[in-house]
Order: C-alpha cells, then structure tokens, then sequence
C-alpha cells in the first residue's frame, strides 16, 4: 500500500513540476503529463493492471486445488482477463482509437460532446464490474471493503473525465490531476485487496499438499524394525 502512495504521490508531484515549468500555451512535458499516452504515467497504469489481472488468475487457478470443487469461479477468471484487457488496452493505446473510429463513423456519437471510449467500452466494464462484486464474497470483510470501495472511485474518474468536456485539450491540470489520481487509487485498492488474498491462497496450496505428504508416510518406515535392522547391520 505505501509502494503505491508513494508512487501515485511521486506521479502527481512530477506532473505538477511540468505545470509549473512549461511556458504559456505550451503542453506539458510528455514523459511526466498524466494526461497523454506511450509515457511513465500509462506505463505505471499498465502495471497496476497486471498486478490486478496476475493476482485475480492466481487466485483462480489455486483455489480450484484448496476449495470446493463444485464452487463456481468463473468470476475470478472474468476480472483476470478483463484487467489483463485493460493491461495491454493501456499500453497499445486500443481506447483510444476505437473511440476515434466510432466517433468517425457515427455522427451521433461524435457529436455528443463526451468522450468516446467510456461510452463503447460500458458494456464490458459493466460486466467486469458485477464480477468484482461477485469475488468480495470471496475475500475476508477487510479485503473485500478495499475491493468494492475501488468501484465507485473508478466511476468517479470516468464521470470526472466525461464533465471535463470531451477532450484532453480542454481539461485543466486540475481536473487532469483529480481524475487520474482517482483511477490509480481505484486499481490500487483492487489490487492490494486481491495480491493479499493471492498470497494466502497460493500459501494454502503449497503447504497443505507437503502436509498431506507428510501424513500418508507409513509409521512403519521409522519404526523399531528400522532401528534393530540398522543396529544388527553395525554389529
């Protein structure tokens, strides 16, 4: 969790130095502007959303071994592979040139005012949504609080992002700020909560495999026999 602060702390600092420091008019600079593309912004968004898919996968394929096997899982695998999605959507930049090409081809869409993506992408993330709810029932109460508190921050950036006005160019570094800050702590929340359970689950599902190795041992393979044959032989 201070791995994140810190990082999102670090991010935003960054961002508000290349406020400060690029003359009128201008942009910020690119390696450090929360509000551009192909930077160490979206590069640090692409890791967080591993992080989530990676650990909702583990999750998945480790308690099919240490849980019920007629249990369903399937809602682990959605989030695993919706985040994964989202993980290379982040990096190759897919949102953003699907959004151009419908608002391209659709006049309606392109003259609404709004950013594109969310409106395209509502679908999917409505369902991916739904099975992060459905895995808190899977997770302790504090692990699931962190999971489920991520859903509304997440909408609160997409709504943020669809009030500054349809486009990049438009939003101030405020709203830049506000808006990405509450999407990295969205994810951050996800993932924390789902990288904990990961780790108990995985831990379960060596230990208890060597445990039961252990117990199937037959007494008779350290029993007196053992000792008076080992005796004889020195003799």
């Amino acid at each position: 969790m201070l791995v994140l602060v810190g990082a999102q702390t670090l991010l935003s600092a960054a961002f508000l130095v290349g406020v400060a420091a690029a003359p009128e008019g201008r942009p910020v600079s690119a390696p450090v502007n929360l509000d551009a593309e192909a930077n160490i912004p979206t590069w640090w968004s692409s890791v967080l959303l591993l992080g989530v898919s990676v650990s909702a996968l583990a999750i998945w394929a480790s308690s099919k071994r240490t849980e019920d096997p007629g249990r369903s899982r399937w809602h682990w695998l959605v989030v695993g592979g919706g985040f994964l999605a989202m993980s290379m959507d982040e990096s190759a930049v897919l949102h953003e040139r699907i959004g151009g090409w419908v608002g391209d081809h659709i006049d309606a869409v392109r003259d609404s005012g709004f950013f594109i993506w969310p409106v395209v992408f509502l679908p999917a993330m409505i369902v991916v949504g739904w099975a992060i709810v459905r895995t808190a029932r899977d997770l302790d109460r504090p692990l699931a609080s962190l999971a489920l508190s991520g859903l509304p921050l997440l909408a609160l950036a997409v709504i943020a992002e669809e009030l500054s006005g349809g486009g990049a160019e438009l939003r101030s570094p405020v709203e830049t700020l506000i808006e990405e800050n509450l999407e990295y702590a969205a994810i951050g929340l996800v993932l924390v909560a789902y990288s904990a359970r990961a780790f108990a689950t995985l831990t379960v599902s060596i230990v208890r495999p060597a445990q039961d190795a252990t117990q199937r041992l037959p007494a008779s393979s350290v029993g007196p026999e053992t000792v008076g044959t080992v005796g004889t032989r020195r003799s």
